[in-house]
């Protein structure tokens, strides 16, 4: 018994001070997990890092394969919305649809589909996407997207468009987007 006691002890220790010694990313995000439970399920996994592959493009035979730090090359959409799943407002900072588009070569007329980690997918014309100015978020309240929040990329619709009560746009652990 005293054994239990004693790992329980020494199980609890680790737990407070690795929550002292926490990275400016869990705490930059506490605020969130804080206010909320967590809508997305899920268990805690490393982040990728910013240069591993995490997003393919593919648009009629072309496949374009890219980082968190590719996506930043790109000029920076910087948003704050009303978040639905989480019922609040946080920012997000990404890449507009439309640019990450026009680099690719998807054209508004086109089919596009997406596809997250879990193979939900959602499809809807490019224009759709342009016209209401979504993004592809790659951080959240200040860091990276957590996988438990839905991360590393999500597509995030401004507040007053018109997909924006559309829940199923709003594709969370985005893992690529392909012209059908």
């Amino acid at each position: 018994m005293k054994k239990v006691v004693a790992l329980g002890l020494i199980a609890a220790s680790i737990a407070v001070a690795a929550a002292c010694g926490g990275t400016e990313q869990e705490t930059d995000l506490s605020a969130v997990d804080s206010v909320v439970d967590n809508p997305y399920g899920g268990l805690e996994v490393p982040s990728p890092s910013p240069s591993e592959p995490i997003l393919k493009l593919v648009n009629r035979g072309e496949v374009v394969s890219l980082s968190i730090d590719d996506l930043r090359r790109y000029p920076t959409v910087q948003v704050t919305v009303f978040e639905p799943f989480v019922k609040q407002n946080i920012e997000f900072v990404g890449i507009s649809m439309e640019e990450l588009f026009r680099a690719v070569g998807i054209e508004s007329d086109d089919l596009v589909l997406t596809v997250a980690l879990n193979e939900y997918t959602y499809s809807n014309f490019a224009r759709e996407f342009i016209g209401t100015e979504a993004f592809i978020a790659y951080e959240q309240a200040g860091g990276p997207i957590l996988m438990s929040r839905g991360g590393p990329l999500r597509i995030i619709v401004p507040n007053n468009t018109s997909l924006v009560e559309s829940l199923e746009v709003w594709n969370w652990s985005l893992a690529e987007i392909r012209v059908e």
